[in-house]
This record gives C-alpha cells, sequence and structure tokens, in this order.
C-alpha cells in the first residue's frame, strides 16, 4: 500500500498562528512534534505500507524536507510538489497517476491530510486493512466515517448504512447536528480515503474528466523522475488543472462508494477551539500556549497564546487572545470561525502578516524583522554552524551585513571575503552573494535593507543547498 499524505492549504481559520509560508502541518504540538509528523509517523504504521508520498506546495519544499529528514522513517518518502495550490482533487488524482505508473493500477492507496491528528492508531490500521479489502477486492472508493461523539457544526457528515453510503451531508446547523448524533445513522465525514490507483483514476474521468485530463497532460510534461524520491510538477500545465475537492468532483457523484467506520480518536485541528483543547487547563477551564505570565481574575474557558509578556484577562468567558510579534487576535471561539474574513482582507492587501511571520526558520536557521520603515528594514540573521544561504541577487534593494557573533564567508559577485565579528558589508543592488557560517557557535548578522521595495519575493536563487 501507498499511504499519500496532503499537505496543503493555508490555514486560514487559525490566523495569526498559521501563514502562507507556515500553516498548520508545521505547528508544533504540546509533544514537541509536529502535525506532519504525526501524520509521517502514523503512515509508517499502516499495515503493509512501501511507500509515503508527500504532495506538498512547492514553497514549503525546505521546510518540509529538512523536517522529514531528521525524522528516523523506515518507509521510503516520496516528495511531490505542485507550483500553485489545486485543492485536493488535483493533488489526489496526480499522486494516483504516479502510483499507476510506478507500482501498478491495482496498488492500494490510502489518502491521509498532513494536519489531522489520530489519537488511536492501532484503530486507524485495523480499519485500513478493512478499507483496502473492500478497496482491492471490489473495486469501490472507500471513505473513513468517524463515530460522532457530539453534536458537531463544523464536520460534513455521511449518512449511511452498514458499509453502504447513503448521502454526503454539508455543515449542519446545531440543531440538525443534534438530530444526526440521536439517530445514530451519520458519521463524520474524515477527509481519509482509500482505493486502488486504477480505481480513482477510472472515476475520476467519469466524473470530472477535465480534471483527468489536465492531470494526465501535466503527468506527461513533469519531470517525475521515477529513480528518485522527489517529483516537480510542470507549472504551465499544472496552472490548467481545474480547482476542485475530492469530494465535489468525484465522491458526492459516484455510487460506487463504500463507508469504514471507526473511532480513532480523529481530530481535524480545524479551528482554534480544537488546537486549544490539545493542551491542559485549570480547574477553571483557562489555558496558557507560549511563554508567557498570566493572569486570570474572574474568568473562565479562556486561552491565551503568547509569549515574553504579561497578560492579564479580567472578567472574559469563552475568549481566546492569540499575540504574535506582528499580529494581535482577540475573539470569541464562538465567533473565531469569522478569521476567514480576516484571512482574506489582509491577502487582498498584501499585507506580510498573511504570509510569514516576523521570525521565520529556513533551513539554514532563522531570521527576525526588526524594524521597518519606507524604504528600509533591519532584520537579524542567525545563520547555524556549517549552514549558508543561497546564492541570490535582489533588484530593488541593496544589503548592508554586519557580523555580530561568529565567523564566516561572505561570496559577493566573484569576491570571497572572511568576515569575524566586528566586520562589514555592503552588497549593491543586482549584486550576486550569500554567507556562510564557518565557526562552531551560530553566526549571528544584523541587516539592513534600503530600496523602493522591500518584499521577501525580490529574490533570485542562482544555488541552493536546501532546493528552493
Amino acid at each position: 500500500m501507498i499511504c499519500v499524505i496532503l499537505c496543503g492549504g493555508a490555514g486560514s481559520r487559525l490566523w495569526p498562528m498559521s501563514r502562507d509560508m507556515y500553516p498548520k502541518p508545521f505547528f508544533e504540538l504540546p509533544d514537541g512534534k509536529s502535525l506532519l509528523h504525526h501524520a509521517v509517523e502514523t503512515a509508517g504504521r499502516m499495515p503493509q505500507v512501501r511507500e509515503i508520498i508527500l504532495v506538498a506546495n512547492a514553497k514549503l519544499r525546505a521546510n518540509a524536507i529538512v523536517e522529514l529528514n531528521a525524522m528516523q522513517v523506515a518507509v521510503p518518502i516520496r516528495y511531490m510538489f505542485e507550483p500553485i495550490g489545486r485543492n485536493t482533487a488535483a493533488a489526489i488524482t496526480m499522486a494516483a497517476q504516479d502510483v499507476a505508473v510506478r507500482h501498478g493500477a491495482d496498488e492500494p492507496m490510502l489518502i491521509q491530510a498532513a494536519d489531522h491528528l489520530i489519537a488511536d492508531v492501532d484503530a486507524l490500521a485495523a480499519a485500513v486493512t478493512r478499507a483496502v479489502e473492500i478497496g482491492r477486492d471490489q473495486k469501490r472508493l472507500v471513505t473513513f466515517g468517524i463515530t460522532p461523539t457530539r453534536p458537531e457544526t463544523e464536520y460534513g457528515y455521511i449518512r449511511h448504512q452498514g458499509e453502504e453510503v447513503l448521502q454526503f451531508v454539508e455543515k449542519p446547523s446545531a440543531a440538525v447536528a443534534i438530530h444526526y448524533l440521536a439517530d445514530g445513522g451519520y458519521l463524520w465525514n474524515s477527509g481519509m480515503f482509500c482505493f486502488t490507483a486504477g480505481t480513482i483514476l477510472a472515476e475520476m474521468r467519469t466524473h470530472s474528466p477535465d480534471v483527468a485530463a489536465a492531470v494526465e497532460r501535466c503527468y506527461s510534461a513533469s519531470a517525475m523522475a521515477p529513480e528518485r524520491n522527489e517529483a516537480t510538477l510542470d507549472e504551465m500545465t499544472f496552472r490548467r488543472v481545474p480547482s476542485n475537492s475530492i469530494d465535489y468532483a468525484v465522491m458526492e457523484k459516484s455510487t460506487n462508494i463504500a463507508v469504514v467506520e471507526c473511532d480513532i480518536g480523529w481530530n481535524d485541528i480545524g479551528s482554534w477551539r480544537s488546537l486549544c483543547e490539545l493542551y491542559p487547563k485549570n480547574f477553571e477551564g483557562n489555558r496558557v500556549i507560549g511563554e508567557c505570565d498570566t493572569f486570570f481574575i474572574n474568568t473562565r474557558d479562556t486561552t491565551i497564546h503568547a509569549s515574553q509578556k504579561v497578560v492579564a484577562v479580567i472578567g472574559m468567558r469563552d475568549v481566546l487572545i492569540c499575540d504574535t510579534d506582528d499580529a494581535l487576535l482577540v475573539t470569541t471561539f464562538e465567533q473565531s470561525n469569522q478569521l476567514r474574513q480576516v484571512y482574506e482582507a489582509l491577502k487582498q492587501r498584501k499585507h506580510e502578516s498573511s504570509v510569514m511571520h516576523r521570525r521565520v526558520k529556513p533551513p539554514w536557521g532563522e531570521f527576525t524583522v526588526l524594524h521597518k520603515g519606507e524604504k528600509y528594514k533591519l532584520k537579524r540573521l542567525c545563520v547555524l554552524p556549517g549552514a549558508t544561504l543561497s546564492l541570490q541577487s535582489h533588484s530593488q534593494r541593496s544589503e548592508r551585513w554586519m557580523i555580530v557573533t561568529g565567523e564566516g564567508v561572505v561570496t559577493r559577485d566573484d569576491e570571497q571575503i572572511p568576515v569575524k565579528t566586528g566586520d562589514s558589508v555592503s552588497i549593491p543592488v543586482g549584486a550576486k552573494h550569500r554567507v556562510e557560517c564557518t565557526s562552531l557557535d551560530p553566526m549571528e548578522i544584523i541587516e539592513v535593507q534600503m530600496g523602493d521595495y522591500l518584499g521577501e519575493d525580490d529574490i533570485v536563487r542562482y544555488q541552493d543547498a536546501y532546493g528552493r
């Protein structure tokens, strides 16, 4: 069996923690592991898994590879990178095309999401065993239905009779969700699936031929490199693939569907409430995420997410406070589902807080935006021992680097400049440059950018050890 992990989505419902360049699969949970880490561990424990395919946006390539390389995964991992997001139908169909070519049309596939958390992996493995039997022997599409534990309005539902799917139901109102729970004939739609590569490809050609045909053209045009563990999709043809979810593309249209009911401790971390519930609470239901001094007075069921600050909350009920370096969110949990509106407004304004945090951790270390003016930006860079930035240039800004601690070598066009604590180097507009840390301790640099445009996308990379 091949396990396919979908690592996409902006996680707009979890802003300001989630950003385009730091979506929720990379969130660190209380146990110190990310959701992606948990997803890969879970996939590796599935029965007879021979390979894991991670499908992710190309902009997350370095983060994904660095994180998974740090894990000790016994199962081979293959990476498939999309130039832009095209929703789950395209991602799953592309993975199925790849599996069919490399392993054959009868190869079973398990589809998981990188941002779902499974508490009972053994129960999932038992459910997967049954799903593989149905998918392989009966040539059916199998979905996993979660046994409901409460009247939930944030999930879609599956109306079923045994393993037969009768209807897919959209997110219900509170009253309808209560009815579904009492009825007993409804399951939560987990968004996890199992089928053979040939079955899903045939169903896609029947119910969404436009997606299937566009995916086939893109696959043929892409450098899939079967002998390697990485595939980057052709951007021009991938942009022509229609964007659609697997539910709308095929699951809600096909009559060839079965469901396996399971109780696996499933959590899709789809809201701030579900994320906060992973953390311990005090006797009044209050939670603290991060290293901050907190004072709760006459306050219940409230969560503070902050660091390095004193936060006092007085007279609040069911409130979320999330304080990051560049954004502050204050909302009730009940109203937090409107966060998507904030995120979309920030995207329209091209505000950096929708894209990245002020503190960013690229593969070579980290950088923090300290201050930004109209035509200048001040940053702190920390380069890990032995690490190197990409060889790059900027067309709209110059830079000046002051070495605060550590030693290294700065490349500036054809020059190789040794630097140590106290040295500074100027990088003119358009110059090819990079820095390498040669000391045993991290190298700290204060960077001053000056120019008419200071966005992080003003960069041309010529060489990069991390494949960005």
